[in-house]
């Protein structure tokens, strides 16, 4: 069964393309969003717990 894609750009103006809807119909949202994410992640990381190295002893 051979898929219709007449519908497909209707389906995406009407905007029932799901969660992916927004990024296709404005293009430049997924780079602001990924440069979003990339600056929260920079910022957040030096917050980051880190544990020390554990003391080994030797027997």
């Amino acid at each position: 069964m051979a898929h219709d894609h007449r519908n497909d750009r209707a389906d995406i103006s009407n905007g029932r393309t799901g969660i992916s809807g927004p990024f296709i119909r404005r293009p430049i949202g997924t780079p602001l969003l990924m440069l979003g994410l990339l600056f929260v992640g920079m910022v957040a990381y030096p917050f980051l717990p880190v544990a020390p190295l554990p003391q080994i002893v030797m027997k």
